[in-house]
């Protein structure tokens, strides 16, 4: 019987070969090693686990040591931490020390298996059959969007703003400009807004926004399918909306999404390794931090809130604070374009982001084992 699988990818290849130069680049500065400790370097984290030489027999041990004298290192680093692996459609995913899913890497994607642009237009065409898409006039959106930068990003740091407008500018449904995205941010942006057109019932200022949310939920109910670091951002989102509107068993329910996602995606790991091969560029990176501090900014939020427990642990956690980059920690902040010329406050959203999270990083702990 012939053999009809089909040959792999070449961004599958690729990824492979990323993968064996991360593992040759571990080994060789594992072999380096003098020192009283054993330092492992994920290729995917980049952090340094040190173990006790006492957790290894040593040649003084006798025969017990020619038992682990043969093991494959390899076998060592993977089941000592998790790792990353870039998938077919180009993202990271993240699997645990106790996964084999590593192991498997190339039976993981079968036909079934939906890829972005699939979900994407699935969610395009079941809006267009339900009669919901809405369209908001351009300058419209202009107004939406400078609500959301100054009373929502400043503090709520979810979304890397530079990221979102190169590709929003250009009018280009990309990585980090997405429908689903643009969907979130302006249900929750309309929320500030006093446009009659935003609403659904238009005396009730409560109803701002409701059909741009209905949209946002319906879109993410297919890109879970196929997630990408806008996906998480979207959901986290749609949670402080739905929270907004008194929506709590909804909003748990979203931020749960996020989290599980951003977990998924590996966006809780440093993946700087993966910038020096060059399978993400410097700005994903940073993209990718922003949007995990900013899910965990609104998961603790929920769980003081609700008195619940968390679903992100400090433990998990490797990857940096967003970087503290002048041009966004600096930016005037202003309410709106049209407002009067003035000298206006530094935005300082950075910074707010790292004091944010760190604070609650200490208080979620204790509630987290009472």
């Amino acid at each position: 019987m012939p053999d009809r699988r089909k040959p792999p990818s070449r961004r599958y290849t690729e990824a492979l070969l990323a993968r064996i130069r991360s593992l040759e680049d571990q080994l060789q500065r594992q072999t380096q090693s003098s020192d009283s400790t054993t330092s492992a370097v994920t290729g995917e984290l980049r952090d340094e686990i040190v173990i006790e030489t006492d957790d290894y027999p040593s040649e003084s041990e006798g025969e017990n040591a020619g038992e682990f004298s043969g093991r494959d290192p390899v076998d060592d680093i993977a089941e000592m931490v998790g790792r990353l692996n870039v998938g077919e459609d180009g993202q990271l995913r993240y699997f645990g020390s106790l996964s084999n899913f590593h192991l498997l890497r190339g039976l993981m994607r079968h036909e079934t298996s939906s890829s972005n642009e699939e979900v994407r237009l699935r969610a395009s065409n079941m809006l267009q059959k339900l009669n919901i898409p809405f369209e908001i006039p351009l300058e419209l959106q202009a107004e939406l969007l400078g609500l959301y930068w100054t009373w929502q990003n400043t503090w709520q740091y979810v979304v890397h703003k530079d990221a979102f407008l190169q590709e929003y500018n250009r009018g280009q449904m990309g990585r980090y400009c997405t429908p689903l995205l643009i969907s979130a941010i302006f249900s929750l942006a309309a929320r500030y807004s006093d446009r009659p057109e935003l609403r659904s019932g238009s005396q009730d200022p409560n109803t701002a926004g409701d059909v741009l949310a209905e949209q946002a939920k319906l879109m993410l109910f297919h890109e879970v399918e196929a997630p990408t670091t806008s996906t998480v951002q979207a959901a986290t989102l749609i949670a402080l909306r739905e929270f907004a509107v008194n929506k709590e068993a909804s909003a748990w329910v979203h931020i749960g999404m996020a989290t599980r996602m951003a977990y998924n995606l590996g966006l809780n790991l440093d993946c700087r390794h993966w910038v020096r091969l060059k399978q993400i560029s410097e700005l994903e990176e940073e993209v990718r931090k922003v949007a995990w501090w900013g899910c965990y900014l609104v998961d603790k939020l929920t769980n003081i809130g609700l008195g619940r427990p968390s679903a992100i642990q400090a433990h998990d956690i490797s990857i940096p604070k967003p970087s503290l980059i002048p041009e966004i920690e600096f930016q005037p902040w202003c309410a709106s374009d049209r407002g009067p010329s003035m000298d206006l406050p530094q935005s300082r959203m950075v910074s707010n982001s790292h004091y944010a999270c760190e604070l609650f990083s200490i208080v979620s702990y204790p509630l987290d084992i009472l």
